[in-house]
């Protein structure tokens, strides 16, 4: 088995890294210099996700760095703009010998991921507030005239989360057909363009001029076939918003 190989890091005065992911320091606990031969192994500390990091002095203060990050930037070179670390090898996420690393894209990391089995998406993250039924079914009901913030009151999650669920900007998993994807679009116009509007904007400028001479609310919605709580969403900007 070769020996294990250290270098100074590029960028760290006095942090050693080896090709095998260890780190060692000449500095002491206080952010000192040591003389070369003192060096002494920094302890690795795992994250939820089951990364390895070392605290290292930076800046005047003690701050977390990933181990693999810190392989790749001692052997390789710094990461290039728009990519980050891959374990190509294996699925182990605290593996960081240098021939298990390399620089990559996003994309290509994800596909790293789903090929070793880690990726999770969906129901399958811990902190998802949604299942695949769910989404399916917020989907129909906006597409039956349900409006989001009823629908986000429903599932519990913010009124935007809504938005970006129905259009398929997140829950992409969840597939929607071009025809589907069209008609929800639709359905989530604002104004005058949402097909289930029972305004226009001529109308909404006109109930904030009786507003403004203090017209009462329920008047004003009878007067235009809609809710007094519609009115009173026009009145707090919260409705018809420019």
């Amino acid at each position: 088995m070769p020996a294990e190989v250290f270098k100074a890091h590029p960028v760290h005065a006095g942090v050693w890294v080896s090709d095998c992911g260890s780190v060692e320091t000449c500095r002491n606990r206080g952010g000192h210099d040591r003389p070369a031969p003192h060096r002494r192994p920094l302890k690795a500390y795992r994250d939820r996700k089951g990364y390895l990091y070392v605290e290292l002095f930076a800046g005047g203060r003690r701050r977390k760095f990933s181990v693999h990050r810190l392989v790749l930037e001692t052997f390789v070179g710094p990461c290039p703009p728009g990519m980050e670390a891959r374990h190509v090898g294996t699925n182990d996420p605290w593996d960081n010998r240098l021939d298990n690393l390399c620089w990559g894209t996003r994309s290509e990391n994800q596909a790293d991921r789903k090929r070793h089995g880690t990726y999770h998406t969906g129901s399958q993250m811990p902190w998802a507030k949604l299942t695949e039924a769910d989404v399916v079914e917020m989907r129909q009901l906006r597409r039956d005239g349900i409006g989001r913030d009823d629908i986000a009151r429903r599932f519990g999650v913010a009124p935007t989360h809504v938005s970006k669920v129905l259009l398929g900007k997140m829950w992409q998993h969840v597939t929607l057909s071009p025809e589907e994807r069209e008609s929800l679009k639709r359905a989530t116009n604002r104004g005058e363009r949402n097909p289930l509007a029972k305004l226009t904007t001529d109308d909404v400028a006109r109930i904030r001029e009786r507003l403004a001479v203090g017209e009462p609310g329920a008047a004003i919605g009878r007067a235009f076939g809609v809710s007094k709580t519609t009115i009173s969403k026009i009145r707090r900007g919260r409705a018809w918003v420019a």
